[in-house]
C-alpha cells in the first residue's frame, strides 16, 4: 500500500521536466552468477551466488529490508531448477539518513546483494528471477524486472567482481553474530562503538520491542521481544533481518544481522 501510494504520488510531478519518466533513467540493474558462496562460507563446485546490483544516479536512493519511516525494500523472487537450494538474500549494512518524512535505511550510488545457492550437480541450467524495487528522490519510481539466466556447468570467475571483494563490499565486519533464545534476542556488540544501540527489525508487523530496554550481557545486547509467532508460517524457518544503530558523538554507525525463527 505504501509503495503504491508513493508511486502514485509521482503522477503529479511527472509534468516537471526535471523528473524522469522511467526508472531506467536513474537506476540500472546488473545480474550475474558466479562460482562459490563465500557470504555463507561454502565454496564447493556445487555452490554459486546470484549477484544483483542496482546502480543509481546521483541523489537517488533505494532501501534496505526495513525502509524506516517510509519507502519499500526490494522484493526478489527466484524460480530455481528442481533440486536447487536457495539461501537468504544478503544485503549490506545500509546507510541511515534523514529525509523530509523522517529517517530511512537504504543506499545511495549503488547496492549489490547476493543470493547464495547450491545445485545438486554441475549440469547447465536456467535460473529465472523477478525483482521489484523502489527508488526515490523528490518523488519515487517503482521498478519491475525479470530475467532468465543461463547457468553453465563451469561458472566463470574472471570478468566479474571477485566474490572475496564482494564479501568485503557486504561489510562482513558490519554483520553481527546474533541468536534468538525464546523471545529474547542476543546481538554482539561491536568493539568500536559506545553507548546503547537502537534496534530495528524486519518484518515489523510480527516482531516488536516491549518498553523494557536492552541489557548488556556476554559481549552483546539482549533485547526482549514480542513475537507473534501465529503470524508466521507454521512449518519451516523464518529469517529475521535487523540493524543495530549506534549514535556516538553525533556520528551514526549501522550494523546488520540476521537470525532465524523456528516455529
Amino acid at each position: 500500500m505504501l509503495c503504491a501510494a508513493l508511486v502514485l504520488g509521482l503522477s503529479a510531478s511527472v509534468a516537471d521536466e526535471s523528473m524522469p519518466s522511467s526508472i531506467t533513467e536513474v537506476c540500472q540493474v546488473e545480474t550475474f552468477v558466479v562460482a562459490g558462496a563465500p557470504a555463507v562460507g561454502r565454496m564447493t563446485d556445487r555452490d554459486l551466488t546470484l549477484v544483483v546490483e542496482l546502480k543509481l544516479e546521483k541523489d537517488w536512493h533505494t532501501y534496505w529490508w526495513d525502509a524506516g519511516s517510509w519507502g519499500a525494500p526490494p522484493r526478489l523472487t527466484i524460480n530455481a531448477p528442481k533440486g536447487w537450494q536457495t539461501g537468504p538474500i544478503i544485503l549490506p549494512a545500509p546507510e541511515c539518513f534523514s529525509t523530509d518524512l523522517g529517517e530511512v535505511y537504504g543506499y545511495h550510488h549503488s547496492v549489490r546483494f547476493q543470493v547464495p545457492m547450491r545445485r545438486p550437480d554441475a549440469s547447465p541450467a536456467e535460473l529465472t528471477y523477478a525483482l521489484d524495487w523502489l527508488v526515490c528522490k523528490e518523488a519515487c519510481l517503482l521498478g519491475r524486472a525479470s530475467k532468465t539466466l543461463n547457468v553453465p556447468a563451469i561458472l566463470p570467475n574472471s570478468g566479474f567482481p571477485d566474490l572475496s571483494q564482494d564479501a568485503v563490499y557486504l561489510a562482513p565486519e558490519r554483520r553481527l553474530r546474533s541468536q534468538l533464545v525464546g523471545d529474547a534476542l542476543w546481538v554482539e556488540h561491536p568493539e568500536s562503538c559506545l553507548g546503547q544501540p537502537k534496534l530495528v527489525f524486519r518484518p515489523l508487523d510480527a516482531v516488536s520491542l516491549p518498553q523494557a530496554g536492552p541489557t548488556k550481557q556476554n559481549d552483546g545486547w539482549v533485547f526482549p521481544l514480542d513475537i507473534r509467532r501465529q503470524d508466521f508460517p507454521s512449518a519451516g524457518t523464518v529469517t529475521l533481518h535487523g540493524l543495530l544503530i549506534f549514535s556516538d558523538n553525533g556520528a551514526r554507525e549501522t550494523y546488520a544481522f540476521s537470525t532465524t525463527l523456528n516455529n
